[in-house]
């Protein structure tokens, strides 16, 4: 009998034997170090970091393109970056929404997916319509089209080549190329790729009036984004020990600044300014999305809120790899 009053479901001889037996057995199975990854998949997540920087700056751009093109302003953000498998992304395209078939130089096939509210918008705008166009499908299903003729995709196309040019700008013109092949009249038209190619989704969360917000998305396979040049090993001249160990001894105790960012928010001037004690704020992030830390303005960490002492502070869960 154990000490809480519970017998043990094995003796201890029999956990032993069975520990001896998983070390077998795991000795005469294949090493988890032979099993190569997808190449794809790793140059994907490679590229997690640079996406949610682009994403960020995406959203800002996306938002004078609604300005300049259809005389609209509205909210846009960046949503979480992820690597989703094809078939999850496939399914989650609802009907009405203006998908774009890209194709890079090298033949890779990509998305550009637009709302089903935001592409009735956007046609809605450019056949000059006012502003009072809904785009909350839910409510407004008579304003979404389910199916987009041939004129609808070719008024809505030069909206999407100006959002596709200026990502493409962002990414890097010499790391990616892209250009719009089609524009399908229908999701379920998307090309049968393999269920579970993996695609780098990045998101944008477009909000036209406060009712309604809608998806503009770029799904990027691994095969479009090019490998991470091999870096080059700089000839740098050669520096003294004694000098180089009395530098970074004097450079260790120079002060920066560090910033935990909880979250972010948008607002209007007057919402601001209406604030008053008691009224809470709404962040765009979820209560356990990890907290981002900043060195002198630059993300070096990702960490999660603790107590420490009776203070309130922050656990660093990861460095981020080539920036410390």
């Amino acid at each position: 009998m154990s000490e809480n009053g519970y017998e043990p479901l094995l003796s201890t001889d029999e956990t032993d034997a069975l520990l001896q037996a998983m070390r077998a057995g795991a000795a005469s199975s294949t090493s988890a170090k032979d099993v190569e990854l997808g190449s794809t998949d790793q140059r994907l997540r490679l590229c997690l970091g640079k996406a949610d920087e682009v994403a960020r700056d995406w959203a800002a751009e996306v938002r004078k393109i609604l300005r300049r093109m259809l005389g609209v302003s509205a909210l846009v953000r960046e949503a979480t970056t992820d690597i989703v498998p094809y078939s999850v992304s496939q399914q989650s395209v609802p009907p009405g929404a203006a998908v774009c078939t890209l194709r890079t130089g090298e033949g890779a096939t990509c998305f550009l997916v637009m709302g089903p509210g935001l592409t009735s918008f956007v046609l809605n705008r450019r056949m000059g319509g006012g502003v009072t166009q809904q785009t909350s499908g839910a409510s407004q299903g008579e304003d979404v089209r389910d199916f987009l003729s041939a004129l609808d995709r070719r008024i809505v196309k030069p909206f999407c080549e100006e959002v596709l040019t200026m990502f493409t700008h962002l990414w890097g013109r010499e790391e990616i190329q892209l250009s719009i092949v089609e524009i399908l009249a229908r999701p379920i038209d998307m090309p049968r790729l393999g269920q579970f190619e993996p695609l780098l989704r990045m998101a944008l969360n477009i909000s036209l009036n406060p009712e309604s917000q809608e998806e503009l998305s770029i799904l990027l396979s691994g095969n479009a984004i090019r490998a991470p040049k091999p870096e080059e090993k700089s000839s740098e001249p050669v520096v003294d020990s004694g000098d180089k160990s009395r530098m970074v001894a004097r450079l260790s105790f120079a002060e920066l600044e560090m910033i935990a960012v909880l979250g972010k928010a948008q607002s209007t001037v007057r919402n601001v300014l209406s604030l008053s004690v008691g009224d809470v704020l709404r962040l765009n992030e979820a209560p356990n999305t990890p907290l981002q830390i900043f060195v002198e303005g630059q993300k070096k960490m990702i960490g999660v809120p603790v107590v420490s002492h009776g203070n309130i502070a922050v656990e660093v869960t990861h460095v981020l790899k080539g920036v410390l």
